[in-house]
Order: structure tokens, then sequence, then C-alpha cells
């Protein structure tokens, strides 16, 4: 039987209740979702029922609802027509999806901004110095970043691995008078950091060199993507006593989603124009090309780290 009490033919389509105009149902309140939800939902909407539907919906088909008056020949409330979304995306013009499209789209990019970042200087330290491979190459090229976040405002976080037993930062990263926060524990967002990086309401990306790529280097990263920041790892201010160590971690960092990135690249991409008064400072630290900090014999085939 259909909604009016009259029997249903074979192969007649039985027309639904009338809620509102138009035959729909009123719509659901609003809403408030992430970015990622809305634009999920937007292309999981199923399709609106209507009673003079025109067909089912396809897979990967959009219904949206006609104005009354406005529809195929027939009438006013003839019912929502079929709008293909098959990989294309809909015109949308809400504001919640455009700015939430923007941040996953800065995100996925992984774009920097001196506003926006931190460079976090991990455990360079006297006695360490015999042990790591290439320490004096990672300390230069740690020693380049921190004159660049100066000029750019950049905060920066300098922390030290049980610095009684293991000695104070070396001189030569150019340090002095930066706070020094001492650790026992790998990462290096122990309280007294994170107390720091709340003082940064905009913080959005973390800037990391230091030692060990497979140790304090890989806790502090996956601290911080956890926090949802991005994490900028700076390839070439990095290493390990073992090299096979510090290869097999840049390879992890990177599949947990962090950018694998080198010294030149990051500052260029902080300063990003050539007409900003400071890049003619900026220069020079660039000018000459980072020390070889044994990154490429590394790869003497095809590298597991940029594949």
């Amino acid at each position: 039987m259909g909604w009016s009490g009259d029997p249903v033919k074979p192969g007649r389509r039985q027309p639904s209740a009338p809620h509102g105009p138009g035959g729909l149902s009123p719509p659901p309140p609003p809403q408030r979702l992430t970015g990622a939800q809305a634009i999920i939902s937007l292309t999981r909407q199923p399709a609106l029922p209507g009673p003079q539907t025109a067909g089912a919906a396809e897979p990967g088909e959009i219904r949206v609802p006609r104005r009354a008056g406005t529809g195929r020949p027939g009438g006013r409330g003839t019912g929502p027509g079929p709008l293909p979304f098959r990989g294309h995306p809909l015109p949308v013009r809400s504001p919640l999806l455009l700015a939430a499209g923007a941040e996953m789209a800065l995100a996925r990019l992984g774009k920097v901004f001196p506003k926006t970042s931190i460079l976090f200087l991990c455990d360079m330290q006297e006695k360490f110095r015999p042990n790591i491979a290439h320490f004096p190459q990672i300390v230069a090229v740690a020693a380049r970043m921190l004159q660049v976040a100066r000029l750019l405002e950049i905060p920066v976080v300098v922390t030290e691995q049980y610095p009684q037993g293991l000695g104070p930062t070396v001189p030569e990263l150019g340090a002095e008078g930066l706070k020094k926060f001492p650790k026992t524990c790998f990462s290096m967002l122990v309280p007294e950091v994170e107390q720091e990086l709340g003082a940064l309401p905009h913080l959005r990306s973390v800037l990391l060199c230091g030692i060990e790529t497979q140790a304090c280097i890989m806790s502090t990263a996956l601290d911080a993507l956890e926090r949802g920041l991005d994490v900028h790892v700076v390839a070439d201010a990095c290493s390990s006593r073992s090299q096979v160590d510090r290869l097999a971690a840049l390879s992890r960092l990177r599949q947990s989603g962090a950018f694998i990135t080198t010294s030149e690249g990051l500052i260029l991409q902080l300063v990003r124009d050539a007409a900003d008064p400071r890049f003619r400072q900026i220069q020079k630290f660039i000018k000459d090309p980072a020390p070889d900090s044994g990154l490429l014999s590394l790869f003497p085939g095809q590298s597991p780290v940029f594949s």
C-alpha cells in the first residue's frame, strides 16, 4: 500500500511521505566538523529522497535538491536532480571548507614561516665530540641554522642530555647566552620546554637539528608530530655514532610524517624572497655550501630516505 492508501502497482516507485516543502525532510541542525571531517562528509553525502527522483544515484554521485519551480518540467517541487561527482571537486564556497582545505594543504606541503616556527638544537655536547660521525660538520651546520634563526627572530630551544656526565654544549655552536634545558629522557619535549611551546600560540613547525638521530632526534620528532606540529629534520645537521642508525632513523622519520630537508633548503624557504632586506645577510651564511656531513656516502645506490 502507498502512503495515500492506494495499492502499489508492480514496478511503480512508491513516493515518500511529504515532511516539508517539496516532499523533503527538514535538514538536521548544522554540525561543527574538523577540516578533514567536513571534506569527507561532503564526498560521502547520500542521495536526497524525492517523489520523482530519476533513477538511483550511481557510486560516487551526489544528489542535491533543486529550488521549487526550477526543476524539470512538471511543476513546482519536482525533486532533486543528479549532480555527478567523479573525482572532480565541487565548486565549494563555504568559508569553513575553504579554511579547512587551506590548513590541510599547508600541513601536507610542509611550508615554513618564521613567525610559526621554532628551532630545536639537541644535545650537541663535549662528550659526544669523539664518538659522533661528522660531529664538527653537524655542529657547523646547526650553528648556521642558529644564526639564521636569530636574524629572522625564530625562537630557539637548546637541550643538554645529562650535562653532569656529558658536559656542556660545545662553544662552536654559538649558543652562549641561550638558556639550556637539561634532560635525561630522549625527547626534548620535557615539561620546561612544553611551557616554552605553550607561550607560542601560532606555532606550527619544529626545525630539528642535533644528535643522535635514532635516539633524541627520533623521540623529539615523534612527540612533536603527535602534538600536531610539522617537523622538519635538517638531515645535514643530524648524526649518530652509527651511520646505519642515522640512515635508518631518517627513513623511519620520513615514514612517520616528518619532512627530511637540508639546511640551505630550509633557510631559503624561511626567507622566501630575495627582495627581503634580510636576504643580504642570509646570503653570507649560504654563500659557501654547507660542510659535507657524509650523507652522500650513505647512498651508494638508490636512497631509502628519498626514494
